[in-house]
């Protein structure tokens, strides 16, 4: 081919892979947020269910 033309080409295609990875690593870090947001409301459910487990045992208890 020409290298009028495959210079050119070259560099879009370039472009079109720098701005595909850069979509990339955008969707990565949002994922990676939205799994730690995830990871802090399991925990936190966690430890709303143990309390509850903790006072339903307390009326267990007084009940008999």
């Amino acid at each position: 081919m020409n290298p009028g033309v495959m210079v050119p080409l070259a560099l879009f295609g370039l472009v079109v892979f720098v701005i595909a990875l850069q979509c990339v690593v955008n969707i990565h870090s949002k994922e990676e947020e939205v799994r730690q947001k995830l990871l802090a409301e399991e925990m936190s459910h966690r430890q709303a269910m143990q309390e509850l487990n903790l006072k339903l045992q307390r009326i267990k208890e007084g009940l008999s």
